[in-house]
């Protein structure tokens, strides 16, 4: 996935205090999705149809890592390595 800047220079400086965690959010995403090295695209298109009809009990299925697992295993793509 390709960098995106979210701000330049004056982001840093917030106009009140939910400036500042109003922008924490997309920026929490974008990292969690760079980190995990999944396309946001792929993930928001499977999870939107099916998250209202899944079980409460097995929502961590969703989760970014857990999703991954399954995702991939689901595409017939050779086994992803154990991390720790």
């Amino acid at each position: 996935m390709p960098a995106c800047t979210l701000s330049r220079g004056s982001g840093l400086f917030f106009m009140s205090e939910g400036g500042g965690d109003t922008t924490a959010v997309p920026s929490s995403i974008i990292i969690s999705f760079k980190r995990i090295q999944i396309n946001p695209f792929s993930y928001l298109r499977d999870i939107f149809p099916r998250i209202s009809a899944h079980p409460m009990n097995r929502l961590r299925d969703l989760l970014l890592n857990n999703w991954k697992v399954a995702h991939h295993a689901t595409q017939n793509l050779p086994a992803l390595p154990v991390t720790s």
